[in-house]
C-alpha cells in the first residue's frame, strides 16, 4: 500500500492496485492524484497551503518514488498533479500554485 495525505491532512491508505489502472480508464476515479518528491520544497507548501484547502474531497498524494509508472510517465518535475473524473484523465497541472492561482487551474480543467 501506498501512503497518501488526505484532504483533512491525515495519512491514509492508498490501494496500488488501484493507482496501476490510472490512465487507463480506471472506471468510477475522481478526483485528484499529487504526486510528490522527497526533499522538494514546493511539494511541501502544497501539502500545506493547497491541499487541505481545496474545495475538491477526493486527493491523493503520492510520492512519485512509490508512484506506478503509469502516473509518472512524461513528468519532468514535482508537484505534478493528475485530474480525474469518472475514470478519465481530464488534465494535468505541473509545479506549485498558490491556491487561488490553482483553483483556477482546476475550474479550467473541471469546467467548474
Amino acid at each position: 500500500e501506498l501512503g497518501a495525505l488526505n484532504r483533512a491532512g491525515a495519512v491514509t491508505a492508498a490501494s496500488a492496485g488501484a493507482l496501476t489502472q490510472v490512465g487507463s480508464q480506471a472506471s468510477g476515479l475522481d478526483g485528484m492524484v499529487f504526486l510528490v518528491a522527497d526533499g522538494c520544497g514546493f511539494c511541501d507548501l502544497l501539502k500545506k497551503e493547497v491541499i487541505p484547502n481545496l474545495p475538491q474531497k477526493d486527493v491523493t498524494v503520492i510520492n512519485a518514488k512509490d508512484a506506478p509508472p503509469k502516473l509518472t510517465e512524461g513528468v519532468e518535475g514535482f508537484p505534478h498533479t493528475h485530474c480525474f473524473k469518472n475514470g478519465q484523465k481530464l488534465g494535468e497541472i505541473s509545479g506549485y500554485a498558490p491556491l487561488d492561482k490553482f483553483i483556477e487551474k482546476l475550474k479550467s480543467i473541471y469546467g467548474k
